[in-house]
């Protein structure tokens, strides 16, 4: 009994671990995981059929990641691109890292793609 006497403390510990808060993430370090599809500054990507997202309403992206965690969107099998997204929607901690998320997101500046005309516009 009295060699098991430090395993009694370790175990109180381990029990408190799962307990302990670690910090939220903040948006830059969310966002980290978009930038592969959406661009660095969330300008989308065409050849990856991502939109650009930087400077949408917040509310809107909330609502986006949301359907995305809960199956409403990105279900589908048909859907590639959307199932690539609820997969990392649902990386998402918690509606906190959602809202997060989004208003960093909104936050950026819209970008305009160049355009491709080639035609006269005269």
């Amino acid at each position: 009994m009295t060699r098991l006497r430090w395993l009694r403390p370790l175990l109180c510990i381990a029990l408190l671990v799962p307990c302990v808060s670690l910090p939220a993430a903040d948006g830059p370090a969310l966002f980290a995981q978009c930038i592969a599809c959406h661009g660095r500054k969330a300008e989308g990507v065409a050849s990856t059929g991502a939109p650009a997202i930087a400077g949408q309403d917040a509310a809107y992206l909330q609502r986006q990641l949301q359907n995305f965690r809960s199956g409403l969107r990105g279900a589908n099998p048909k859907d590639s691109y959307g199932s690539q997204m609820r997969a990392i929607a649902l990386t998402l901690k918690d509606e906190a890292a959602v809202t997060t998320l989004a208003k960093y997101v909104a936050g950026l500046p819209k970008t305009v793609a160049a355009g491709s005309a080639q035609a006269d516009l005269r």
